[in-house]
């Protein structure tokens, strides 16, 4: 059974994107069979995954959108949308020119299903969580359906934050729409952890964790230890469409996130130890 991670801040630029990325290779790299889903409608996890922009025709037809529109309740079907990657062990679910329709397409469904628009994608991915280890699931920067979708699936959600106070309030707003979630479905939906991104001094850093703690004691433990750096190479190896860990294996931002890997399985062990 795949362990179901989604970044999610309602707030764009903050890395939700190239955390996806980098920690897909890092997991693939480690012999892990990763799908990755692209719900952003930029489509840049799958471009930084298999070099194919969103206004090519490459998966025109293919993409996350017809999944939604080829959705049967008796056979849901996830298998033949998902696509091989540039890299080993990690297929994607890509967004495609279309994407801005799913919400639409969501919404044809709730009324047809008389279901909440929210609770198709889990029936979809359930049908392949035995063929991969990891499902992780990129969002936009908006408190829409298709996020609704990405955390209601969701075992974990990480939350990417920028030292500002813009990206503070898009994390008390994604914090809200979990805790919704949990008390509408009666669900538990972990937060896995604070990821402070794009990070230029320690004191950036301490200055935001502590307006978390202030919003409430819950967030003092969110975020990761490690931090990952600002450096101009994450903008090279987006415009070389690469994960920067594979661009540049020793350039900080690339040991930032091998290191935060290491925290993420951590916490995870921990998790999966207290809920045996």
């Amino acid at each position: 059974m795949a362990t179901i991670i989604t970044t999610a801040i309602e707030k764009g630029g903050t890395g939700k994107t190239t955390t996806i990325v980098n920690l897909a290779v890092l997991i693939a790299e480690e012999g892990h069979r990763v799908l990755v889903v692209d719900m952003d409608q930029q489509a840049n996890c799958t471009f930084l995954l298999t070099k194919h922009k969103k206004s090519e025709p490459f998966y025109r037809g293919k993409g996350l959108v017809n999944m939604f529109m080829n959705y049967d309740h008796l056979e849901p079907d996830a298998k033949s949308f998902i696509h091989p990657t540039e890299i080993e062990n990690i297929d994607i679910i890509p967004s495609t020119a279309q994407t801005p329709r799913a919400i639409g397409q969501l919404a044809v469904l709730a009324e047809e299903y008389s279901r909440k628009e929210y609770s198709f994608l889990i029936d979809l991915l359930a049908t392949v969580d035995d063929d991969y280890d990891y499902i992780l699931i990129d969002t936009p920067p908006a408190r829409d359906a298709l996020t609704t979708s990405a955390l209601y699936a969701a075992e974990h959600v990480l939350i990417p934050l920028r030292c500002d106070a813009l990206s503070v309030e898009g994390f008390e707003t994604t914090i809200n729409m979990v805790s919704e979630l949990e008390r509408t479905e009666d669900i538990t939906i972990n937060i896995l952890g604070i990821i402070f991104t794009q990070v230029e001094n320690r004191a950036s850093v301490t200055s935001i964790s502590r307006d978390l703690f202030s919003m409430s004691e819950d967030y003092a433990e969110a975020p990761f230890n490690t931090a990952i750096r600002r450096s101009t190479v994450v903008s090279a190896s987006t415009y070389a469409a690469a994960p920067v860990v594979i661009y540049d294996r020793k350039a900080n931002p690339s040991k930032d996130y091998v290191q935060l890997w290491d925290e993420i399985k951590q916490r995870l062990n921990k998790w999966k130890e207290e809920h045996q």
